[in-house]
């Protein structure tokens, strides 16, 4: 799978009003953060380009109702709470949405916990 920058540039653009937005390789392509939380991504593979989102589990039901959304399967895992959605067919009104809806979701994850170190 390649990094697809013309996707990346779409979704950095519909996040720019945020302040804290990062940028992960991870999941097959590049994933954006809010604060520490993932909040989507973006990727494309020989024959597909496709944002990801992560809307929560209790918004997958309304999500997979929305054109173009299928639930993100991972190897051979379903991951609750996230769908791929064709980027073909989403405009940027529509990326504006899910990103929406993604961030409603990501603001309400509570802070994560800092790793500590192994004492020997």
């Amino acid at each position: 799978m390649a990094v697809d920058e013309e996707l990346n540039a779409r979704f950095r653009t519909a996040m720019s009003r945020f302040t804290d937005l990062g940028e992960r390789r991870m999941m097959g392509g590049t994933c954006f953060m809010l604060g520490e939380h993932m909040v989507g991504g973006a990727r494309r593979d020989a024959e597909n380009r496709t944002f990801m989102f992560r809307v929560g589990k209790e918004n997958m039901e309304a999500a997979l109702a929305r054109p173009g959304a299928r639930q993100v399967v991972f190897g051979e895992r379903r991951l609750g709470g996230f769908v791929h959605v064709d980027a073909a067919s989403c405009s940027d009104a529509d990326l504006s949405e899910w990103l929406d809806m993604c961030t409603e979701f990501v603001t309400t994850l509570p802070p994560k916990q800092k790793k500590r170190k192994a004492t020997r």
